[in-house]
């Protein structure tokens, strides 16, 4: 007699219940792929990865990255941690400094351009009434 609602559909208040990502130890990846590495036998693979909730691809991706690790590189991070935010994060607050310093000085060079300007119809102004004043 379960209801939508009490199976978790998430109908009335109640708020659905939402995936969430499975994460497997390094342990675990390798217990698997030495069960996977004694199937001999056509059938026995898949067998092993329904029994254990897995997709082949997910085996086939584990000893891509066993083989790696066995080479001696590094494992190649999937999603950016906790310490990599606070590392993008500091970047982005140097990359914030860079562009309010440039701009400060893109400012200075404009007023320095204007006093330019000013200075040089100024010159050419007082050229012209040297000019009319010393004619007369």
């Amino acid at each position: 007699m379960d209801t939508e609602a009490t199976q978790g559909t998430g109908l009335g208040n109640e708020a659905p219940q939402v995936a969430q990502r499975r994460r497997h130890t390094s342990g675990y990846k390798l217990e698997v792929l030495a069960q996977a590495d004694r199937c001999m036998r056509w059938g026995e693979l898949s067998a092993l990865a329904r029994r254990e909730g897995l997709y082949m691809s997910t085996i086939r991706k584990w000893k891509t990255w066993r083989e790696r690790m066995q080479a001696g590189e590094e494992p190649a991070a999937g999603r950016p941690g906790a310490e990599n935010y606070e590392v993008l994060r500091g970047r982005l607050r140097k990359a914030d400094r860079e562009i309010q310093r440039l701009r400060l000085k893109l400012k200075r060079a404009e007023l320095l351009l204007d006093v330019q300007k000013k200075a040089s119809a100024l010159l050419a102004d007082l050229g012209r009434t040297d000019e009319r004043s010393g004619s007369d």
